[in-house]
């Protein structure tokens, strides 16, 4: 079997399942299950279905995510949703604070809501390359997943329903609601050994222990606690030592997994008060440690030759980069109704995160030469984001003789947003700075504030049996980009009960985030130093940047859905996105103007750094983008042999580059049109017979790949790391006991696929890259685990 024609496999096997359907007994979930469940996102009338939505959405249960094997919200969520793509890894402190695509597009175009509510954001942002840079996006790992119900993810234009960010769709994720409901999961896995290393370094063990329980709160009131810790190893695929060394060949460990260990409580309530109105509040709190190496310095480079005559770091050292890192998040609110049918909700959103840098194993070579000592770890600065945001919403609908009634709602929303920059330790910022990161100065250091002031207005009508229409306008104040208004028109026809159309057009708008226009940072590595400049700061302006501008973008999407036959339903929706003045990485920036813009900043070369390179971010590049998004599910029932649940859910995609700014490299064009697959399909059976669960999962990867530029010049020539497409395939076979407790075993790419290795051009000077960072399945190979979980 070729990879050419897996869509065409995928499809006949699932109409070959389609034709062999037969009615479902009354006894088991029916396939279309999911299709009946009620949605809140992308619509203002209650009690819509999944399968009227006028917009393509999916619903994942909580489930859906433990049966993945991962303990992660990005991962699980990775293995169930075509559209959603997460990144290998990160380079340096993005291989911690992770991000992931929807549709092709950047993490920062994806707004995410809990209940409802919009999320704040990291306080960190991604400069590794590829995709994800530039990107301060939710961070989904502070999430826990055992306080989540479900996940809505609307994959729609919708920043007229919702704000900036929501170009490329929504993510809502819906918390349990329990009065009385506890389970309790504990989970093992472990990764498979390194083909190419060694010294795995616990081969990313990962271990999880997770509760939730709800409580009655007098009658009709809920709370629903949930707590989650988890941890993990290293892991470790890092190619052999390729520079003159008498150190193991083996020693470094760059490329891999970070290790961790987190804590997150969720918790969600509500209690109806006097006069029907109901009070509600919600949150998330979690803590992270973390760190992930760096790359390998030689004890015979000249640089370090005063340390090595002193007895320090003989046998060269690795510095490792760490986090301490705090999430919050806590929402309240009270809703009623008014004038009969219609209903109002205000609350209050508040939440952040702080993070703090440092780096262990390192020195300041320059304060070691000048004074005799200095500390081997540090403390390189802190990030912080803050993000208040004030919701009065109204909705009601009206008999206007029609159908049914005139659905109309509007809100208002006031959103204060705080990013802050925090100097590190005197030792990690002098002169030239500690290896691996240098220290942020009091010349970063800064609190930068922005307010945010909208109101919107929604319609949705029924003027005819089978028709939807929906229009929705927003209009927005930033205090620094000034006024920006966004509209979406919507349409559905069911033409009968088995065939319906439907369609959106809509305009949307992301402002830079306060991230994108205030942070820095200087990389070292062993051969280049890499600084981030501020991008609407005078030293950027040196380089050759100027003030950041919003991102705009239009989006048009035409479906189809049908019930050929019962418990059978196929979608089909083709879109495109245009996105104008994106804003990404400028990197590799040298010469006269870079050297100007890096003294500017008071930045100063390390001993043995043989070039620098600036970078910033910057408009300059208009891109459209198409494609389809599929999906099929039905059931086949054997009577006594039990039952099987099919699915079939696939992304195709491609983004073309309309206009970019002749000074980008290859570097910043390669990562937004080559660096997701092509396409990506998930085929899933789900096999019940009494108490026995089986679950097979088939995910093929298309094409993905990536121009890179050479390991020993930083720049040209580059080099084409490709990852040919691939069947990914998961497994997981389980047992529920009478007493509610299920035992279960897996794997996650159970035939140990890697992706096919770089040129060795890209992998120099140390050789150690021998893997695309950028592959959508991973470079550790397969994932074995076990898990135990009680209902109870």
């Amino acid at each position: 079997m070729t990879s050419k024609n897996a869509p065409t496999v995928f499809l006949a096997a699932l109409l070959a399942a389609t034709a062999q359907a037969e009615p479902a007994s009354s006894s088991t979930t029916t396939a279309t299950a999911a299709l009946d469940s009620v949605i809140v996102t992308g619509t203002r009338t209650t009690g819509t279905k999944v399968s009227e939505s006028v917009s393509p959405i999916s619903i994942v249960s909580a489930d859906d995510l433990m049966q993945t094997g991962q303990r992660n919200v990005i991962d699980a969520l990775a293995r169930l949703e075509p559209s959603f793509v997460a990144r290998a890894l990160g380079g340096d402190y993005a291989n911690i604070v992770r991000s992931a695509t929807l549709r092709g597009q950047g993490p920062n175009q994806t707004l995410v809501l809990v209940n409802g509510k919009r999320r704040h954001t990291t306080a960190f942002i991604s400069t590794s390359g590829g995709l994800t840079s530039g990107a301060a996006a939710v961070d989904l790992d502070q999430i826990p997943v055992s306080a989540i119900e479900r996940i809505e993810v609307l994959r729609d234009g919708a920043a007229a329903q919702y704000g900036s960010d929501a170009i490329a769709g929504v993510i809502n994720i819906i918390l349990k609601n329990s009065q009385t409901e506890g389970t309790l999961d504990v989970s093992y896995g472990q990764f498979h050994k390194s083909d190419i290393n060694p010294n795995g370094l616990g081969n990313g063990r990962t271990r999880s222990v997770s509760a939730s329980k709800g409580f009655r709160l007098d009658g009709d009131g809920f709370l629903d606690i949930s707590a989650e810790w988890r941890d993990k190893l290293h892991t470790n695929q890092t190619g052999p030592e390729l520079r003159t060394t008498t150190i193991d060949k083996y020693a470094s460990r760059i490329i891999g997994d970070a290790a961790y260990d987190l804590g997150a409580l969720g918790f969600n309530a509500g209690k109806t008060l006097a006069n029907g109105i109901e009070a509600y509040a919600f949150g998330t709190f979690a803590t992270r440690r973390a760190d992930s190496y760096q790359n390998q310095r030689l004890p015979n480079n000249p640089a370090f030759a005063t340390l090595v005559a002193a007895g320090i770091y003989t046998q060269g050292f690795e510095p490792r980069e760490t986090t301490s890192e705090q999430d919050r998040s806590i929402t309240a609110g009270v809703r009623g109704r008014f004038a009969g049918d219609g209903r109002w909700d205000a609350s209050l959103t508040t939440g952040g995160d702080r993070i703090d840098l440092g780096v262990d194993n390192t020195i300041n070579v320059d304060l070691f030469n000048d004074t005799g000592s200095s500390p081997t770890r540090a403390s390189i600065g802190r990030f912080s984001n803050r993000q208040t945001t004030a919701n009065l919403d109204f909705s009601k609908p009206f008999d206007v003789g029609l159908a049914r009634p005139l659905q109309l709602a509007g809100g208002l929303e006031a959103r204060q947003e705080q990013y802050g920059i925090g100097a590190g330790d005197f030792a990690s910022h002098y002169e030239g700075g500690t290896q691996a990161f240098v220290g942020l100065t009091e010349h970063d250091a800064g609190t930068h504030d922005r307010n945010v002031f909208g109101a919107y207005f929604d319609a949705e009508l029924r003027p005819a049996q089978g028709l939807q229409l929906g229009a929705a306008l927003r209009t927005e104040h930033y205090n620094d980009f000034g006024d920006t208004t966004t509209g979406k028109l919507s349409a559905r026809w069911d033409a009968s009960p088995a065939f319906a159309l439907r369609g959106t057009v809509s305009t949307g708008y992301r402002a830079p985030n306060l991230a994108e226009q205030y942070f820095s940072s200087t990389l070292v590595t062993p051969v280049f130093t890499y600084v981030q400049l501020p991008a609407n700061s005078a030293a950027a302006k040196l380089a050759g940047a100027q003030n950041l501008k919003p991102e705009k973008s239009d989006n048009i999407s035409l479906g189809l859905v049908a019930h050929p036959a019962k418990d059978v339903e196929l979608t089909a929706d083709a879109y495109q996105i245009r996105i104008k003045d994106r804003i990404v990485l400028k990197t590799g920036i040298s010469g006269a103007p870079a050297a100007a813009a890096i003294a500017a900043a008071g930045i100063v070369a390390q001993p043995g750094t043989s070039a620098f390179y600036a970078n910033y971010f910057a408009n300059g590049i208009d891109t459209t983008s198409r494609g389809l998004d599929l999906s099929a599910q039905t059931r086949s029932d054997f009577g006594a042999a039990g039952f099987v649940k099919w699915s079939l859910a696939g992304n195709f995609q491609h983004l073309k580059i309309d206009k970019a700014d002749p000074s980008f490299s290859l570097g910043v064009l390669s990562p937004l049109t080559d660096s997701t697959p092509k396409h990506k399909l998930v085929a899933t059976a789900d096999y019940t017979l009494r108490d026995f669960t089986g679950t097979l999962r088939v995910t093929h990867y298309g094409r993905t790949s990536q121009w890179t530029q050479d390991g020993l010049t930083g720049g040209a020539p580059w080099h084409e790391e490709v990852v040919k497409p691939a069947f990914i395939v998961d497994l997981e076979v389980g047992y529920e006991f009478s007493d509610g407790l299920r035992l279960a075993v897996g794997a996650n790419n159970i035939a140990n696929k890697r992706p096919e290795q770089v040129p060795l051009a890209t992998a120099l000077p140390t050789g150690g890259q021998l893997y695309p960072a950028f592959s959508p399945y991973g470079i550790n190979g397969a994932f074995y685990y076990a898990n135990a979980s009680w209902r109870f």
